[in-house]
């Protein structure tokens, strides 16, 4: 029975680094589909008719989406109380760590957003209704602003929930960068399993929904290349 159960331990451990492995190579692969895309010089204000501009958008969507809820599907951070420190530690590193990976993620669709200091004026641009100009002439910022305000146009108060969202995941970020150097108290646990409960429950209400109502419309292709032109349309007034 022993050896059983030990053979079945080594096996589910195998099994678990198995799908850790697969989970890698899908992600580094996706990054790579992406990195290709960014990296590729394209002039966005002559034509928004390459299909890879809408296959972008769609599997940034899907791609945040599966990371999003993953990071936001319960760590059961009231457990962590009963741990040692030095595990609190490395669970609350790794947690933060998923958590800046999806500001990345966020940041392909919206514009200029690759880390947790530029989420406040992501925030007070949706508040504010506006979204600043393109400032790059690369095709993804201006891709970025045109889908933005699009999103912001999905329904009324649409802008103020994404807002919202941002502003829920800009508080569960900052608490983990708090706690993630000494460990938790059954308070902290208690705020961290809250705040984690509000981001997904915003994400879910607001930038999920907009950004699956927006990008697989009909009209995605048509609203897109009016919003490219709008923005690069600006672009060209500020150089004047």
């Amino acid at each position: 029975m022993a050896l059983t159960a030990g053979v079945m331990t080594g096996l589910k451990a195998r099994l678990a680094g198995l799908v850790a492995t697969a989970l890698l190579v899908a992600t580094s692969a996706a990054a790579d589909v992406f990195d290709h895309f960014e990296d590729t010089e394209r002039n966005i204000c002559s034509s928004v008719e390459d299909a890879a501009v809408f296959t972008y958008f769609k599997d940034s969507y899907y791609d945040l989406d599966k990371h999003l809820l993953a990071v936001t599907g319960g760590s059961r951070y009231d457990r962590l109380v009963a741990l040692p420190q030095d595990k609190q530690v490395e669970r609350l590193a790794f947690d933060h760590d998923r958590v800046k990976g999806l500001i990345l993620r966020m940041g392909r669709l919206f514009p200029r957003m690759e880390r947790p200091l530029d989420i406040p004026p992501m925030i007070k641009q949706l508040k504010d209704g506006a979204i600043w100009q393109p400032l790059s002439d690369h095709h993804t910022e201006i891709l970025r602003v045109a889908l933005t305000r699009l999103l912001m146009q999905a329904e009324d108060g649409a802008a103020a929930k994404m807002a919202a969202f941002l502003k829920a995941f800009d508080t569960y970020e900052n608490k983990l960068l708090e706690v993630k150097g000494d460990g938790v108290t059954s308070d902290d646990a208690q705020k961290l399993s809250f705040m984690q409960g509000e981001v997904a429950s915003r994400y879910r209400d607001s930038l999920r929904f907009f950004a699956k109502e927006v990008i697989f419309a009909d009209d995605f292709r048509e609203k897109l290349a009016a919003g490219v032109q709008e923005a690069c349309a600006g672009k060209a007034e500020e150089k004047e």
